[in-house]
């Protein structure tokens, strides 16, 4: 009964699906020349300072 008191009318529903198709439109434009790089890893991160300490590290060549 409590669900039915927060429940959208028709009229919200298709208010909200405009929102999400006029935001889905937006976003296809603003990607559509777009190259998306995401770093990841194989493995998982090295403990904090690791990276640094490898970089930075002397007797490495």
């Amino acid at each position: 009964m409590r669900a039915n008191l927060f429940k959208p009318n028709p009229e919200r529903k298709k208010e909200i699906a405009s929102i999400i198709m006029e935001g889905d439109k937006k976003l296809t434009e603003y990607l559509a020349n777009r190259l998306l790089i995401f770093s990841f890893y194989h493995t998982g991160a090295p403990k904090h300072g690791g990276v640094y300490r490898e970089i930075f590290l002397i007797k490495k060549t």
